[in-house]
């Protein structure tokens, strides 16, 4: 089985610059909904290239980046250097390097569908303070939508290791099983524009993805850009996405 902690490394470029943003619209629910405020210590587990984590720096609350993955990090790092509200932690969901009782909240954006979740259960409850909270954040494309549906096709045709999108947000039985309880939903639209380089980038960087040098990488590129010409209008696309967050206790 492929470590699903190096599947990104040497694509933490591509994954920072295409890999979508969250809406307003939810960092808003967060802090006005969830409790989420600006002395908040916020865990951010499986933080990656730190997309999800500057957004909530951005809001002041003390953020901690917790990633396995060096190659990610590093890319987090740079960007956040200048934030004195953001630290770093080599860690993973199952051993966070956290103290015990330590953080308000965690947050884990589009990564948990890695994690064994009662190992991430048992880690969550070691680090939470009373009353804690946790977040699970997924951006996943609509697949209703042609031009996503198309794209899943062309994926799966090259990459053997595509199984579709969202991952394991799917698995609603995780989800239940982490939380122990019934959870909060939260979900909205958040459609994205790529130019052909930002479809085509956002395409490879997928865990799945081929990369450059791999059987198949070649045509895999030529179609993703042929499916970018039908589809465009005066030079871009609009990717259907929505963005769903499950939020409660653990108990």
């Amino acid at each position: 089985m492929v470590d699903s902690r190096i599947l990104f490394s040497g694509k933490e470029e591509t994954y920072d610059n295409n890999r979508p943003r969250y809406p307003e619209e939810l960092i808003t629910y967060l802090y006005e909904e969830v409790g989420f405020c600006n002395s908040s210590v916020i865990a951010d587990i499986g933080s990656g290239t730190g997309i999800f984590s500057k957004q909530l720096a951005d809001k002041g609350s003390k953020v901690v980046c917790v990633e396995p993955n060096s190659d990610m990090m590093s890319v987090a790092k740079s960007k956040l250097l200048n934030y004195g509200n953001v630290s770093f932690r080599d860690g993973d969901c199952e051993n966070t390097k956290l103290a015990d009782s330590s953080v308000d909240f965690i947050t884990v954006a589009q990564a948990f569908h890695w994690f064994n979740t009662e190992k991430f259960r048992k880690e969550s409850k070691r680090i939470l303070k009373p009353n804690g909270k946790a977040v699970l954040i997924w951006n996943r494309r609509d697949e209703n939508d042609e031009l996503n549906r198309e794209a899943a096709e062309i994926i799966k045709k090259y990459c053997p290791r595509f199984n579709g999108f969202g991952g394991g947000m799917r698995d609603n039985n995780a989800i239940e099983r982490y939380f122990g309880n019934i959870c909060q939903l939260f979900e909205c639209d958040n459609n994205i524009i790529y130019d052909r380089s930002g479809f085509i980038g956002r395409n490879l960087s997928g865990s799945y993805a081929l990369r450059k040098g791999e059987s198949g990488y070649e045509p895999f590129i030529r179609e993703l850009g042929e499916l970018f010409d039908r589809f465009s209008t005066n030079g871009v696309v609009i990717m259907a996405n929505k963005t769903i967050a499950y939020w409660n206790n653990i108990e």
